[in-house]
C-alpha cells in the first residue's frame, strides 16, 4: 500500500487548538535548518542534481544539524510542558526524511491516473528507488525521528492521562491511532530494508541501532496483535542478514515480546 512509505510518518497527535506549538528557544536553530532544507528542495525541483546531498558542505552541515540526538534530544530532559518543542522538532525531522524519500514524485505518478491501486503502487516505486539513491541523507534522519518520537511519548501519556473524559475526542484517539499505524509501518520498513543489499550495512547499521533501542517504548503503545507481528517479522528476518544485525533484531523481538496494554495503548 501507499502506506508503506507515507503511514509510518509519525503525524501530529493533535489537531489545531489542542497543543498550541511555541516558538522555543531550542527550537530555533533546528527550525533554521528545517526550513532551509525544505527552501533547497523547493529549488531544487525535479532536478535530481540539485537535491541537498550529505556530499555537499551546506548540505552535510544541514543533514548535521537535523539528525544531531547528543544536541537536541540527549542534552535536555524533557518534561510536559517541553511536548510543543518535541512535537514540532519530531515532525520537522520526518517532513526532511520525506522530502528525499517522496522526491519527484510527480514523475513517478505520471500514468497512475485517479486508481489507488496504481497510485499506492508507483509511490511504492517512488520510495524505494529513492531510498536506495538518497540513503545517505535519509537514514540520519530517520534515525533521529524514531528517537525523537521515543521522547514524545512518555510526554503524550502524560497529556492524555491529565485530561478529562470528555476532552479525549474522537479526533485525538483518531490521532493516536495513526500513530500507532505509522510507529508499526516504520518497523516494517526497516526491517523490509534489512533484506535490501543496495542500502549500505552502515545505513541498515545505523537504523537498525535505533530501532533496536526504541523498541521498548514504541511497542509499550503498540496493540499487543501489532507486537506480535514485528515480533514474527523480526523472528524471520535474523537468518536473512548479516550477523551483526543479530544482536539488534534480538532486541526487538525481546520488546515485542511485551503483552502489557496500558496507558496509550489501551486508547
Amino acid at each position: 500500500m501507499a502506506k508503506r512509505w507515507t503511514g509510518f510518518m509519525l503525524l501530529a497527535l493533535f489537531a489545531q487548538g489542542q497543543v498550541a506549538v511555541a516558538a522555543e528557544d531550542e527550537l530555533q536553530v533546528y527550525a533554521r535548518a528545517s526550513a532551509r532544507l525544505a527552501s533547497l528542495f523547493e529549488i531544487a525541483g525535479q532536478n535530481r542534481k540539485l537535491v541537498p546531498r550529505v556530499t555537499s558542505k551546506e548540505g552535510a552541515q544541514l543533514l548535521s544539524t537535523l539528525s544531531d540526538r547528543r544536541r537536541f534530544l540527549d542534552a535536555k530532559t524533557y518534561a510536559l510542558k517541553d511536548l510543543p518543542v518535541a512535537t514540532e522538532m519530531c515532525g520537522s525531522a520526518t517532513k526532511a526524511a520525506m522530502s528525499y524519500l517522496l522526491f519527484d514524485m510527480q514523475s513517478g505518478l505520471a500514468g497512475a491516473g485517479k486508481d489507488p491501486a496504481k497510485i499506492a503502487a508507483a509511490l511504492n516505486i517512488v520510495g524505494d528507488t529513492n531510498f536506495v539513491a538518497f540513503q545517505d541523507e535519509i537514514s540520519p534522519l530517520l534515525a533521529f525521528s524514531y528517537q525523537c518520537m521515543a521522547k514524545q511519548i512518555p510526554l503524550l501519556e502524560q497529556f492524555i492521562a491529565g485530561l478529562k473524559p470528555e476532552e479525549l475526542t474522537d479526533v485525538r484517539r483518531a490521532g493516536l491511532r495513526q500513530m500507532q499505524n505509522g510507529i508499526f509501518s516504520a518497523y516494517y520498513n526497516f526491517l523490509g530494508a534489512f533484506a535490501t543489499p543496495s542500502v549500505s550495512d552502515s545505513n541498515r547499521g545505523r537504523i537498525a541501532r535505533v530501532m533496536a533501542e526504541v523498541a521498548p517504548s514504541y511497542a509499550a503503545i503498540l496493540p499487543v496483535k501489532g507486537r506480535e507481528q514485528i515480533q514474527a517479522l523480526a523472528r524471520s528476518m535474523q537468518a536473512k542478514v548479516p550477523s551483526k544485525f543479530a544482536g539488534d533484531l534480538a532486541k526487538i523481538v525481546t520488546a515485542m515480546e511485551n503483552k502489557r496494554c496500558d496507558g496509550l495503548c489501551r486508547i
